[in-house]
């Protein structure tokens, strides 16, 4: 992204440090005051959107705390070698004082706090086509803020059967104001009208001038966005319509390049999107993502770490890693001894089952949404739906073709088997990325079949986080989430 610095006096000033070598400043939205002369120009509000990105991707949320999160509520993490709030958001035991958690609800907030400025300020922007750029932008960050924090927060659309379920407090001004939490089905509303906007706002293709990186969303990112909202409703029409437009009609395509990697002191051939969806330059189908190129303060284009809770918890090339996997994980990962993923992925260290996917990079882009998540949320939603049979069918014969090698695997042709395939390739693609998590609470909301993990139901009360001390303590009468555990 561009960097640059803009000084405001405080009371008169927010500090926006865009580069790399110094983290970006830990304000909460209720802290800052934006005086009415505090954004003067085009590029100030330019600016002050860039910085939502540095925010989202920070390691506190999608730089890896969100997802391994998620993953916590799984059975792929070893929880016997965690400790400390680690432990207690594994034990689905959080409460008001786990600091992890502080940090996780803050920071998407801050980006919203943000975006909602550029939204208050876009008259300072010249030309139409740049306002709708930069409103579409700030809504599709408004939108993936709020959709990630609520899914941690609030148990899943359809937990109850109006969705009249507490889900997050929603921020459209940037004044300070207090929090009242929203309905579960009041949220999702307002993240689909948000995305729906970005959608009609946002360019089709990357402006090379304006984002030389493809740092920032285009309507293809929105729709992308939209598909996975829906399949998360358990909305399979909509998923399928937006999955299908994004692989059908966007410029993205699945990746089935392979080349030559060394693994183990052996040489072997394995899909390029195996090796590089964790890696400096990124997913090859990845349709957002954080993008590592940037330019520091001495204004030197420089390559920094957008995932680092990834790497600080899960690399295991350097030593043996923080988390480990569970043997079920492993086993699972392994079973079968053609699939290229087990090489590519995973692995073994001091007696411990361990990831290779955020190996051999000091900096990594984290991919948000790629064209291999929406042909699984594609395959589910066309069999769900009992419709576009086919089409489901050629998504995971691709998936195969590319894990397992052309031909050796058939997918299944009937709808239910079809069902149970996509949700079992989704495990084994992602293991690790933070999808599994809401997987098992999406389908457990089906009410089509109980859903246990490690011995307790998908929506017992430790499986969504306790919000934070300080946003309780701030707003009297804000409703906590239950405590106890499971």
């Amino acid at each position: 992204m561009r960097t640059k610095n803009i000084f405001i006096s405080i009371f008169l000033t927010i500090s926006l440090i865009l580069g790399s070598c110094t983290d970006f400043l830990d304000i909460k939205p209720e802290g800052v005051l934006l005086k009415e002369d505090a954004l003067n120009t085009q590029e100030d509000v330019r600016m002050l959107l860039n910085s939502t990105y540095t925010v989202l991707f920070s390691g506190s949320f999608l730089g890896g705390r969100t997802q391994i999160i998620s993953e916590l509520m799984t059975n792929n993490i070893l929880g016997s070698e965690l400790d400390g709030d680690w432990f207690v958001i594994y034990n689905r035991a959080s409460s008001i004082f786990e600091g992890i958690i502080g940090g996780l609800y803050s920071e998407p907030y801050i980006a919203i706090y943000r975006a909602n400025n550029v939204l208050e300020n876009l008259d300072l922007v010249d030309k139409q086509i740049d306002r709708d750029r930069m409103e579409g932008e700030a809504r599709f960050v408004r939108a993936l803020a709020h959709f990630e924090t609520l899914r941690l927060f609030a148990q899943p659309y359809g937990y109850t059967p109006d969705n009249s379920h507490l889900g997050i407090p929603i921020k459209i001004k940037s004044k300070p104001e207090g929090s009242i939490r929203e309905t579960v089905g009041g949220t999702y509303l307002f993240i689909i009208s948000e995305l729906e906007d970005a959608v009609e706002l946002l360019p089709e293709e990357t402006d090379n001038e304006y984002d030389p990186h493809g740092a920032y969303p285009t309507k293809w990112a929105a729709k992308a966005l939209l598909a996975r909202v829906y399949f998360q409703m358990n909305d399979f029409e909509n998923a399928f319509t937006y999955a299908n437009d994004v692989i059908e009609n966007s410029p993205y395509e699945f990746s089935s390049l392979t080349a030559e990697y060394e693994v183990e002191d052996d040489t072997v051939t394995l899909p390029i999107e195996f090796m590089d969806r964790y890696s400096k330059l990124g997913s090859n189908e990845a349709v957002f993502r954080s993008v590592t190129i940037t330019v520091n303060q001495a204004g030197e284009t420089i390559f920094v770490n957008r995932g680092g809770e990834f790497s600080g918890n899960m690399r295991s090339d350097l030593a043996v890693p923080y988390m480990k996997m569970t043997q079920n994980a492993y086993l699972t990962g392994t079973s079968d001894p053609i699939d290229l993923r087990a090489i590519a992925w995973y692995g073994k260290k001091e007696g411990f089952n361990i990831s290779k996917k955020f190996n051999g990079n000091d900096q990594l882009s984290v991919p948000i949404i790629t064209i291999t998540e929406l042909k699984l949320i594609r395959a589910e939603s066309a069999a769900e739906n009992k419709s576009e049979i086919n089409i489901a069918i050629q998504d995971i014969q691709d998936i195969f073709d590319r894990a397992y090698g052309s031909g050796n695997r058939v997918a299944p042709t009937t709808a239910n088997a079809l069902i149970i395939e996509a949700r079992n390739q989704r495990k084994l693609e992602f293991i690790f990325e933070g999808h599994l998590g809401q997987d098992l609470k999406r389908i457990g909301a089906l009410v089509r079949e109980e859903v246990i993990i490690r011995g307790a139901p998908w929506n017992c009360p430790g499986s969504v986080l306790q919000f934070p001390q300080s946003e309780i303590a701030n707003n009297p009468g804000f409703i906590a989430n239950p405590e106890g555990g499971c």
